[in-house]
């Protein structure tokens, strides 16, 4: 096996027939919830533990206090999919709750910074997983981070 995922693996690496659907044929979800949409490009892979989807996605972010108390849900997305939806419990300083596989974070105390603490919400799922988001993102935007609200 090669330790290295390779150029476009991520287009062509191994998929369950959920994530293939979804990749060509997923329908437009249209958000009625006060989500955030968290784009995990970077660090996606399709072989993910659920651990790890959930570490990317409560990641370090700068949001700010009004935001933080009114967002409900957070959804892990990647190529413009909802790969999966949390309910969030509580926002805390980034680099102060547990997670896997995290390095640098002297880096992240330049700007403050938050990470979520939540769990996969099933009722989201239902209604979102696997749905483009594709409308609710605007072409060159850097900005991993979009809301529904």
């Amino acid at each position: 096996t090669n330790k290295i995922a390779g150029y476009e693996s991520s287009d062509f690496g191994r998929m369950d027939i959920n994530q293939i659907n979804a990749k060509y044929s997923s329908k437009k979800a249209l958000i009625s919830e006060k989500a955030v949409l968290i784009k995990i490009q970077k660090t996606f892979r399709y072989s993910m533990t659920p651990q790890e989807m959930y570490d990317n996605t409560r990641g370090i972010w700068i949001i700010s206090e009004e935001r933080r108390k009114n967002t409900k849900y957070a959804f892990a997305i990647y190529d413009d999919v909802i790969q999966e939806t949390y309910e969030i419990k509580s926002w805390f300083e980034a680099g102060t709750t547990f997670a896997s596989g995290r390095t640098d974070i002297d880096r992240w105390k330049k700007v403050k910074r938050y990470e979520f603490v939540g769990n996969i919400s099933i009722e989201m799922r239902k209604k979102y997983l696997h749905k483009s988001v594709e409308g609710y993102f605007t072409m060159h935007n850097q900005n991993p981070m979009r809301y529904t609200y």
